[in-house]
């Protein structure tokens, strides 16, 4: 069987992306109940990444005395993505499986790590310790940062990224809304990620329901496109 469909929701924290990736391994189930939807999300859809996660998100609670940089942090990101691409990812795909994944650890590590004060030399140099497996269609959650706080608030605990000032918000939703117009060297690194006609910019500013209906039409594009895919590779077979 060919590949299956690698399919990315990425945006910034409180912008519906979790809720969304739910809504969509639910309908496509439904709809294609001969399809195998994996649902993860990253950092944590590993045993190791769940420890990870914990770490890099609240180290304090670990170890107080646990102070990690924004390059390590990115780092412990990609030690996670590696384990999911070698456990979950190439296996699940290699069998016709689609995989959503609630954020791209390659994506993030563009837009928080240049936000945290890394460089494009620093991320590309992560790239390179595991090339990315390039997504089928990556759909970019854009949302006003005001509305994207008031609904992380709303949620329990407080992480190193929601405990930044107004300004990072601003910093990284701007980042997110001109993902596809950047400079030539991050077009660079988008490109390893996702073909940029597979990127999508979605307002995630309504209620759910809404940014749902907006997206369906680009799922079932890539849906039709494993399908065909399929359907050539076993006439040639």
């Amino acid at each position: 069987m060919n590949d299956g469909c690698y399919i990315v929701l990425e945006g910034p924290d409180g912008s519906g992306k979790s809720t969304i990736t739910e809504k969509v391994a639910k309908y496509i189930e439904a709809k294609y109940p001969a399809l195998k939807v994996i649902p993860t999300y990253h950092p944590g859809s590993t045993a190791l990444g769940r420890h990870l996660r914990n770490l890099v998100k609240n180290p304090a609670e670990i170890d107080p005395e646990i102070k990690i940089d924004n390059l390590s942090r990115q780092m412990l990101h990609f030690v996670d993505t590696i384990c999911f691409h070698k456990t979950i990812l190439e296996k699940e795909l290699s069998s016709g499986s689609v995989v959503l994944s609630d954020r791209c650890t390659y994506i993030s590590a563009i837009i928080y790590g240049l936000a945290t004060g890394l460089s494009v030399k620093d991320v590309t140099n992560l790239f390179a310790i595991y090339p990315p497996r390039k997504a089928d269609l990556v759909l970019v959650f854009d949302v006003n940062w005001e509305i994207a706080k008031g609904r992380m608030t709303e949620r329990n605990g407080v992480d190193f990224y929601d405990d930044q000032k107004d300004e990072f918000f601003r910093t990284i939703g701007g980042f997110y809304r001109n993902i596809s117009s950047t400079t030539l060297e991050q077009a660079v690194l988008i490109n390893q990620v996702v073909s940029l006609n597979n990127l999508h910019i979605i307002d995630s500013n309504h209620d759910i329901q809404t940014v749902f209906s907006d997206i369906i039409p680009h799922i079932e594009r890539s849906l039709r496109e494993l399908a065909i895919s399929n359907t050539v590779g076993s006439t040639a077979q």
